[in-house]
């Protein structure tokens, strides 16, 4: 098709592109770039070829601004394309709704239950873009619009990555935005390194806490630690997620408390940005975000105090902010709250105050203690462990030396076999050997064994302490959830798993 459109309405520009009216297609849109090139021809004419299913024509709602043809100029060169036009009478950015203020303005009628909807289309599609081979790469707040009803269409899409099914070049995203770029792929040449599905799920994960926790982004915080505060791409490579335990940033004071997101969500997201910010293949992909908001709007309930308050958990978080003097985040298309919050007693107010200062003082001091003991730990525990092996495996191996060698040796000597040297004998020397030499060796070697358990548990002890305490910012949240599924996993097996070792250990102490 021409591209003789410069006499229709211009709907928008950006930096690379023009959008413009179809005059007599008032459905579609035309995007014409101000520099055309033939690897975006080559590009756009994959797109067509292979449109995902929420693209299709005849789908439903505008889901994805997919290419339906391509524009091409005098001389013959593609300098845009055509897609479904978005009506911006019905949709709004992402910002506007993750924003309490705004979201007053745009949409008032928006409850906690049309957020965790939008939250659930946007994971949705997202997981049908990856199952038709598409990387997003740069999904962020600006290309993502909302309607009214929770529907959601992914806009500038021609800035995807796209594998070309039939060669195999890979058509790059070189775009995107560092607080929603997945760490693997920050500060590194976009134009040079092929996008995954899993930069996709970290950017989902971001959008999910920003819909759900009042537009508070996972990584920000105030900074407690050393030197200038980073930014948020610096804390994000780093892994200083602000709800993981000794993390120099806390979170933001006004923020919604992270135990106020249901507990499918909340794992979802420290999958996401403990483990999964350094291991991506850790993280969970969209289809376990849509089940896992499928199952949380499922148990929605409507708070006591305010018909728009809707919440998955025991108490009303929206409730509790009012509480704490914030705005109510969902006053309803009347935009006045219908929660009335007395101010509370003198007394009440300075326990909490109270409360505060006791926390900050604790942080503070077990800051302090951290900074001061680490350099210890990190020097004595060698030391620790070496005395731990020590004092364990050589009682142990004295211990065995007691109990099975001497009465194997003294049997041999007998003729016998076990310890029927202790009855009566051909060689008279040999039983009274055996009465002399075989109880002190038992009962020794009991001791020995009774003393090296004690002995062991303490310095094993010690050492699991020391380990544990050295390596808690990266080991123990970083596989947190390996750990939960192995204790499920052992609970699973039953009292069986339990009992079984008591034979050995009643045998043991018999002999």
């Amino acid at each position: 098709m021409s591209s003789g459109i410069h006499a229709a309405q211009r709907l928008g520009a950006g930096g690379e592109a023009e959008v413009w009216a179809v005059p007599g297609r008032p459905q579609l849109a035309a995007k014409r770039y101000r520099r055309p090139t033939a690897a975006r021809a080559e590009k756009l004419r994959v797109m067509l070829a292979h449109p995902p299913d929420a693209a299709a024509p005849g789908a439903g709602p505008v889901a994805v601004a997919w290419p339906r043809e391509l524009l091409t100029g005098a001389d013959g060169t593609v300098d845009g394309f055509l897609m479904p036009r978005v009506d911006l009478r019905e949709y709004v950015s992402l910002f506007q709704l993750y924003n309490p203020q705004s979201r007053a303005q745009v949409a008032p009628a928006f409850d906690w239950r049309y957020l965790l909807r939008t939250a659930r289309n946007v994971a949705s599609l997202v997981d049908v873009l990856h199952r038709a081979g598409y990387v997003i790469g740069d999904l962020n707040e600006s290309n993502l619009l909302v309607s009214r009803r929770a529907l959601v269409a992914l806009v500038d899409c021609d800035s995807l990555q796209v594998r070309d099914p039939d060669t195999g070049v890979v058509h790059r995203c070189t775009v995107a935005k560092p607080e929603f770029t997945a760490p693997e792929f920050q500060r590194v040449d976009l134009a040079a390194v092929d996008r995954t599905t899993s930069g996709d799920d970290f950017a989902l994960a971001v959008v999910v806490v920003l819909l759900l926790m009042q537009g508070t982004h996972p990584y920000a915080g105030v900074w407690r630690g050393r030197g200038e505060p980073p930014d948020l791409a610096a804390r994000m490579r780093a892994r200083r997620w602000p709800y993981r335990r000794l993390s120099p940033v806390a979170p933001p004071p006004l923020a919604l408390p992270l135990r106020d997101l249901p507990a499918p969500l909340r794992r979802l997201a420290r999958r996401t940005f403990v483990t999964g910010a350094a291991h991506p293949r850790v993280r969970p992909p969209a289809a376990a975000w849509v089940a896992a908001l499928d199952r949380v709007e499922a148990r929605l309930r409507t708070c006591g105090r305010s018909a728009h308050h809707l919440h998955a958990g025991r108490r009303c978080p929206w409730c509790a902010q009012i509480a704490r003097g914030l705005p109510d985040p969902f006053p309803g298309p009347s935009g006045r709250s219908e929660v009335v919050v007395p101010p509370p007693p003198v007394a009440v107010r300075l326990a909490g105050r109270a409360r505060a200062a006791t926390r900050r003082s604790a942080r503070r001091a077990a800051r302090w203690s951290w900074d001061r003991s680490s350099p210890i730990l990190r020097s004595v525990l060698p030391a620790v462990l070496a005395t731990g092996l020590a004092g364990w495996v050589v009682p142990v191996a004295t211990s065995l030396l007691a109990v099975v060698l001497v009465p194997l040796v003294l049997s041999a000597t007998s003729g016998r076999r076990g310890f029927g040297v202790l009855r009566a004998s051909a060689r008279p020397w040999a039983r009274v050997a055996a009465t002399a030499l075989v109880p002190p060796a038992v009962a020794g070697a009991a001791g020995a064994v009774r003393w090296s358990i004690a002995t062991g548990s303490r310095l094993a002890g010690a050492l699991a302490t020391a380990v544990l305490v050295l390596a808690a910012p990266r080991w123990v949240e970083r596989w947190h959830e390996p750990r939960g599924a192995l204790g499920r996993r052992w609970r699973r097996l039953g009292w069986w798993a339990w009992a079984a070792p008591l034979p050995f250990v009643a045998l043991l102490v018999i002999w």
